[in-house]
């Protein structure tokens, strides 16, 4: 009923350093999330369930199945903090780690296979990368990783080899989930290298910063790599509040209007809403829908 659940976008956790207290901003209401990996090697499968609650739950309704990664664990970084490095401006995944990288992703999507029979039928290694906003420390609330265009490219490269030598030759990548929607420079710094138009599916960017020559720049930079464009994260954050009638309206305006400019203007073959909670009232026991659901 209702809009139902075409795809769902989910994060994989990737967890930090164990004492690193600080991710205010991750979900289930943990300063230092449990990882997939948690040393080089060695997996760990407890206090994710409410983790794998959620992915279940999309699957068991059809969804395509989106795993997407903010970054590298801990472990692997040049800062020794998934949340990013120490400056917000340098790559924080140690050139020469990406086929490192790409196994872990792939060990995990095995792993989420394997236990709880989760396919993987789409998969992102990087979020909003070319940003300077990840930094290492109290500063950074959630895993982050500011990802150059040469290195992502790298890594798409490595990661589709990955999947290809694991035998998942059917899980497309999609990327690089660009935070400036205003600006398709580092989208054009990718895709001009065949290599990563070869290992990618879809070209993705959120809206939340955005302009009419950024909706057309990137709408150009997808066309011209010959793939289809995702816009694949957006939420309302400033009018969350329904009960004051004018904000509602806003609220609820502001849902059509983002579709409206990502369907003409991006010419995006997806939308994707970033916090149900921005759309639903949740209570125990169930949620029910805001007027801007209905909007959407």
């Amino acid at each position: 009923d209702g809009l139902a659940l075409e795809i769902s976008r989910a994060n994989v956790t990737v967890g930090d350093a164990p004492e690193h207290q600080h991710m205010t901003r991750r979900p289930w209401s943990k300063l230092n999330p449990n990882g997939w990996e948690v040393a080089d090697g060695v997996f760990d499968t407890t206090n994710h369930e409410a983790e794998v609650w959620m992915y279940r739950g999309a699957q068991d309704r059809g969804a395509t199945m989106l795993y997407f990664w903010n970054g590298p664990p801990y472990w692997m970084t040049v800062s020794g903090c998934s949340s990013g490095s120490v400056d917000g401006t340098s790559n924080n995944l140690p050139e020469g780690q990406e086929p490192r990288f790409a196994r872990h992703i792939v060990d995990v999507l095995a792993l989420l296979r394997e236990t709880y029979g989760l396919r993987a039928d789409l998969v992102c290694p990087i979020n909003e990368p070319e940003c300077d906003w990840w930094k290492a420390g109290d500063g950074g609330g959630q895993e982050g990783c500011h990802t150059s265009a040469e290195q992502a490219v790298v890594i798409f490269r490595e990661l589709r080899r990955e999947l290809d030598r694991r035998g998942l030759k059917t899980t497309g990548i999609v990327g690089p989930e660009a935070a400036y929607g205003n600006g398709s420079g580092y989208g054009k710094d990718i895709l001009k290298h065949p290599e990563a138009c070869a290992a990618l599916v879809a070209v993705s960017v959120h809206q939340y910063i955005t302009s009419p020559w950024g909706y057309w720049g990137w709408r150009d930079v997808a066309r011209d790599a010959g793939l289809p464009l995702w816009q694949s994260e957006w939420g309302n954050w400033r009018l969350p509040g329904d009960a004051d009638p004018v904000r509602r309206q806003h609220h609820a305006m502001s849902y059509g209007r983002q579709i409206h400019d990502a369907l003409t203007r991006y010419n995006a073959a997806a939308w994707c809403m970033w916090e149900p909670g921005n759309l639903f009232d949740f209570a125990e026991g169930g949620f029910s829908p805001r007027p801007a659901f209905y909007v959407t």
